[in-house]
């Protein structure tokens, strides 16, 4: 009797919803101390993209994903990287000075003895020598420019000495040549920081010796190896050179700076008057570098689903770094694989997903999402569904509170998931403290995701900016002392992580929310018209066939997502439906459309590049005052709702009965 009602038990919670059976299981295999061992092991060296120590990296996060059970695999591949040869700056005027571009090791990091080892640089920027006036332009965005001009400061020719925070390096890059700039110097601001706290080694913010590095390439028209882009027609490498110097270096040029003020939100905190020039200061600038061909190698292992057919939930993070990288990306990597782990002991006490579990460990995310890009595009070629949802840790805990991003349609989810979760500061939970998710940006391993297909993605993380963000001081001592002390938030993180990932794959019914996607659309068209007051009077007109299938879509979305609530447990045909699915998603898609319009539901900001904009193609037709593109764009958005509602519709009724599933095609998962 005993025995019958033992497996009877074991019945009724196999068919219990995820979270409700293994919350608690997930707490208690979760280990900060083993998460603080394995990031001390992965940031003890240096290890950019495409050298022996990164090479070293990846063993080691194979070797744990093995240990743990899982089959893990690599794909190598070759992609063009930048060195640098000799960087150097001298003032020239008004008394000469050369300036030390290195940074300074600090006898309480040992870490940082490096630092004479480890010259900061921004990658890919062109070879030059020249010599010119300084002007301070801001973040150097593209609004900056144009404020320059009005103020009558002609940039033309000069070196312009721009904030590292705001817009990304590419799209500074890319302002200051259409602003006829002739050279950027890219510094950390620390006002920039928020909260100003002391400077490490005495507290978390940047020092006046801390250099930001970063990648100059123009990402947001294409991700991935620029020689790849370039035999798609797309030109992503700066055409003007670039230093990446501190805040010591920039508050000396500042000082010798004359002209108008600055606007006043252009200050910082550096003890100089912060003047637009151009000069008197002048300065000399030489970048020499070297392209070099070398292997990347992404790392990647599965936990295998109940249907072979089913679709991948996606989890990824990235191995290289700028120097050892403790915050960026090890904690995000150190979480990563303890989420792996404790699912894979889950599996051990009886779990098994419907769909499997792919862990990606991408190489070359610093340069430009090389490694992200490839892996994805190979896959998008195949005619296979790379993921049914990707979920991305770039960095695990960079400050205290939880930042989430995430596309229409996992939010839902991740807010059940949030609910169970509390803060280790507040005790209250993370779904009353985290905020509204925004759209994921363009500057991460979710880029080829958002801009190439129509996959749902989700980033998670602690924090948004730190202290020591891509410079040597990124270290196991500083994220011990001031990141995350006892690695608290990161085993926090790892709990999430497995519990949604949990969450999405192992239903029958892959727990997307559809109808979160025409909540989206429907209050992207208001915004839209709200940002353009000249747009009232024609844009409601020419919106009408698109907020009818937006209508008649919701209801159909509102009913599958009833019933995907209403489901309990597992489902060995849980492919079937991943397919139905993913053709409904895919009818956002624009396969073979540029990098960014691969979705036509979201896309990089045009303003800020690592950014992301809603409905892009919408919102530029009305932003020009275009009424027959916004009227083409409407009727493709409308025929997208409309394919999406008819996939719905085949969905519910196949999960009633009363309709056969459609045959699979081999290889062709989404209409091409």
């Amino acid at each position: 009797m005993l025995a019958i009602f033992g497996a009877g038990f074991v019945v009724l919670r196999a068919r219990r919803p995820f979270l409700a059976r293994f919350r608690s299981d997930v707490d208690g295999l979760v280990s900060p101390e083993r998460i603080g061992e394995t990031l001390e092991t992965l940031a003890k060296s240096p290890h950019r993209a495409g050298t022996p120590a990164n090479a070293a990296v990846a063993d080691e996060i194979a070797r744990r994903l093995g240990s743990a059970g899982l089959k893990t695999w690599s794909d190598v591949h070759e992609v063009e990287l930048w060195e640098p040869v000799t960087l150097s700056l001298a003032l020239t005027k008004p008394a000469p000075r050369a300036f030390d571009l290195y940074e300074r090791a600090l006898a309480e990091d040992p870490a940082t003895a490096v630092a004479k080892d480890e010259l900061p640089f921004l990658a890919y920027a062109p070879d030059a020598d020249l010599e010119a006036p300084v002007v301070y332009a801001g973040f150097g965005g593209p609004e900056n420019f144009e404020a320059l001009r009005k103020a009558g400061v002609d940039v033309r020719g000069k070196i312009a000495l721009v904030k590292a925070q705001g817009v990304c390096r590419g799209m500074k890059s890319l302002a200051a040549e259409r602003a006829g700039v002739a050279g950027l110097l890219i510094y950390v601001e620390p006002r920039d920081q928020g909260i100003v706290k002391p400077a490490y080694p005495l507290g978390p913010s940047t020092n006046r010796w801390a250099v930001s590095r970063g990648s100059l390439l123009k990402y947001f028209l294409r991700p991935g190896d620029p020689g790849r882009a370039k035999a798609m027609g797309v030109d992503t490498l700066p055409k003007i050179p670039a230093l990446a110097i501190s805040g010591d270096v920039a508050e000396a040029l500042l000082r010798e700076m004359a002209g108008p003020a600055s606007p006043p939100d252009w200050k910082g905190l550096l003890d100089a008057p912060y003047t637009l020039g151009p000069g008197p200061a002048r300065v000399r600038m030489t970048v020499r570098g070297k392209r070099v061909r070398a292997s990347l190698r992404n790392v990647l292992a599965t936990i295998p689903g109940a249907d072979p057919l089913a679709s991948p939930v996606v989890v990824g993070n990235h191995s290289d770094a700028w120097v050892y990288g403790a915050v960026d990306p090890s904690s995000g990597t150190a979480a990563v694989l303890e989420t792996a782990s404790a699912l894979a002991r889950l599996g051990e006490r009886g779990w098994k997903p419907s769909r499997p579990i792919m862990f990606t460990f991408f190489d070359g995310e610093e340069p430009g999402m090389l490694g992200s890009s490839w892996w994805l595009e190979e896959r998008l070629a195949s005619g296979d569904v790379p993921a049914l949802a990707f979920v991305n840790v770039d960095s695990a805990v960079r400050a205290n509170d939880l930042y989430v991003s995430a596309t229409p349609g996992l939010r839902g989810p991740l807010a059940e998931v949030l609910e169970l979760v509390r803060d280790p500061a507040s005790g209250r939970t993370l779904e009353e403290t985290s905020g509204e998710p925004d759209l994921p940006g363009f500057s991460s391993d979710a880029a080829p995701f958002l801009g190439f297909s129509a996959t749902p993605v989700a980033e998670l993380g602690f924090g948004r900016w730190y202290g020591s963000y891509h410079t040597l001081y990124d270290t196991v001592t500083w994220m011990k002392r001031f990141g995350d002390p006892g690695f608290v938030r990161s085993a926090t993180l790892s709990r999430i992580l497995a519990l949604y990932v949990g969450m999405l794959a192992t239903p029958r019914f892959f727990p997307l929310r559809f109808g979160e996607l025409a909540d989206f659309a429907s209050r992207q068209i208001r915004e839209i018209q709200a940002r353009h007051p000249s747009s009232i009077g024609w844009v409601p007109q020419i919106a009408g066939p698109l907020v009818s299938q937006i209508e008649l879509f919701e209801a159909e979305a509102r009913a599958w997502d009833a019933r995907v609530r209403a489901a309990k447990g597992p489902g060995k045909d849980a492919g079937q439906f991943d397919r139905l699915l993913s053709v409904a998603l895919g009818a956002f898609a624009a396969p073979g459309a540029a990098f960014g319009r691969g979705c036509r539901l979201w896309g990089p900001s045009p303003e800020t590049g690592c950014g992301a904009a809603a409905l892009p193609a919408l919102e530029e037709a009305v932003g020009r005052n275009d009424r027959a593109a916004a009227a083409k764009e409407v009727g493709r958005l409308a025929a997208a709702f409309a394919r999406a509602r008819n996939q719905l519709v085949l969905a519910n009724r196949v999960a009633e009965g009363t309709r056969r599933p459609p045959r699979p095609t081999p290889g062709i998962s989404r209409p091409r």
